[in-house]
């Protein structure tokens, strides 16, 4: 007969299985949602030396939004590196980006250059598609060979 229920190793509950989540590989974790999600909480309360409730407080001034993109996605706390400094929630595609350009002012401006930069570029290189194929007159056969020297 399977089992049904299962004892949490952190609060020594006997839970149902649906409230373990599980690995990787399929298996059941030993911890619960519940005691899994409060462990995370108390471990980022401690890393970014928050009180009880101050990052509820932040999610719900940012309305659960990722303070760049405005998406309501999970979020994690971005904070300074130097300082340790919280300075929002994001998202992690935002957070991890701003981690790549390590920060730096400097280097996001110079992306925007560089993505202003680029798009003007591609804007200028789709006109000069349409007038080589025009709507409803373009085929695959037509980029077979295609290159970008072919417009420019």
């Amino acid at each position: 007969m399977p089992r049904s229920r299962k004892r949490c190793r952190t609060c020594n509950e006997l839970r149902s299985l649906e409230e373990f989540p599980q690995t990787k590989a399929g298996r059941l974790k030993g911890t619960c949602d519940l005691c899994y999600k409060l462990r995370a909480e108390e471990k980022r309360n401690r890393q970014y030396s928050l009180e009880s409730g101050e990052l509820q407080e932040l999610k719900q001034s940012q309305q659960s939004k990722c303070a760049i993109c405005f998406r309501e996605v999970p979020l994690c706390v971005d904070h300074n590196h130097d300082t340790g400094a919280i300075r929002g929630l994001l998202c992690q595609s935002c957070n991890t980006g701003l981690g790549f350009f390590k920060d730096s002012i400097t280097l996001l401006k110079n992306a925007q250059m560089y993505l202003t930069k680029a798009n003007y570029s591609q804007s200028t290189l789709d006109q000069k598609l349409r007038k080589l194929y025009p709507p409803g007159k373009a085929t695959a056969a037509n980029f077979k060979n295609f290159s970008r020297r072919d417009v420019t």
